[in-house]
């Protein structure tokens, strides 16, 4: 025989008792379930309606930031336009070796604010189409010279007709 604690009340109990003399509670019964809480119920909010007023501000002041993001944003934008193209035979030094070519200048000019633009020829030659792109940085409101060499080309290249455009 041995003490055993009762799982109910935690009284002692002899191993062979088929009751708890405590609580009563029969040996091998399943416990009773706890009852279930009720559920929560959320404090009271106190609702207050915005005045017209308040409503009419709020409209407004969002339209006002909306326009002003919208002018700053036209505003930061640039645009830029090749202003003129001329191409010209020459011979460079290339690898160690002089080769023939074609040199490419254009001007690009900018409106607004300074930035990076990508000045892109193509040639249409007798021998087919070329194309090379340059990066090159541009002041506000300002001009600048890009030089696009084509060491492609041979001797009898021919250049038909040269297209400039910038991004």
């Amino acid at each position: 025989m041995a003490i055993l604690k009762c799982i109910e009340c935690g009284g002692k109990v002899s191993s062979e008792a088929t009751t708890c003399p405590h609580c009563g509670y029969v040996k091998g019964a399943r416990p009773p379930e706890p009852s279930p809480a009720p559920p929560a119920q959320p404090p009271a909010v106190a609702t207050k309606k915005a005045s017209p007023l308040v409503i009419i501000g709020a409209c407004m002041g969002g339209l006002l930031l909306l326009v002003i993001l919208i002018a700053a944003a036209v505003g930061s934008q640039s645009t830029c336009k090749i202003t003129s193209l001329k191409n010209s035979a020459d011979t460079f030094y290339v690898n160690g070796q002089w080769d023939y070519g074609i040199i490419t200048d254009a001007v690009v000019r900018l409106e607004g604010k300074a930035r990076e633009v990508t000045v892109t020829v193509r040639l249409e030659t007798n021998q087919g189409d070329i194309t090379k792109s340059k990066r090159v940085a541009v002041s506000d409101n300002g001009s600048r010279q890009v030089q696009i060499q084509f060491i492609e080309p041979t001797v009898s290249t021919n250049v038909r007709q040269s297209y400039a455009t910038c991004q």
